[in-house]
């Protein structure tokens, strides 16, 4: 079973072009405009991911109880996200493999 991916980005071609850059990657992808509707998608667990933009979704309200891996994105550098937008596939892989330095195995 796949690991899931969490997007949380209230840009849908933002959201488009993250799903293309991991395609083919070990994941189930699911998008949510907002952090309310991570709830939705059911048990995440320590192999999951949530890829978490910080503006414009609630961000500040995040509070997961699992033992969840978040990864955050902004194009606003003084937030200090892990991901400044725009990011290509290097970069995003960098911060969801670091175990393998952005390589895939």
């Amino acid at each position: 079973m796949n690991r899931k991916l969490i997007i949380v980005e209230d840009a849908p071609f933002c959201s488009i072009l993250v799903k293309k850059m991991v395609m083919g990657q070990p994941f189930d992808i699911k998008t949510v405009d907002h952090v309310d509707k991570i709830t939705d998608i059911g048990d995440l667990n320590s192999e999951d991911i949530v890829l978490l933009d910080l503006i414009g979704t609630g961000s500040e309200k995040i509070t997961l109880s699992q033992d969840v891996r978040i990864i955050s994105m902004s194009s606003n550098p003084d937030l200090n996200p892990e991901l400044i937008k725009p990011f290509n596939q290097e970069s995003l892989f960098k911060v969801l493999f670091p175990e393998n330095e952005g390589k895939v195995a």
